[in-house]
């Protein structure tokens, strides 16, 4: 389960990089890896 969660998380945000070239990864990451 945990492994689809993270393949379908990858793939939203390959598409959010590809759609936005301005995006923040920095922010993106820190959204999806909180601490």
């Amino acid at each position: 389960g945990l492994k689809l969660k993270q393949e379908i998380l990858l793939c939203l945000v390959d598409q959010i990089i590809h759609t936005s070239e301005n995006v923040d990864i920095d922010d993106l990451i820190k959204d999806l890896h909180p601490k």
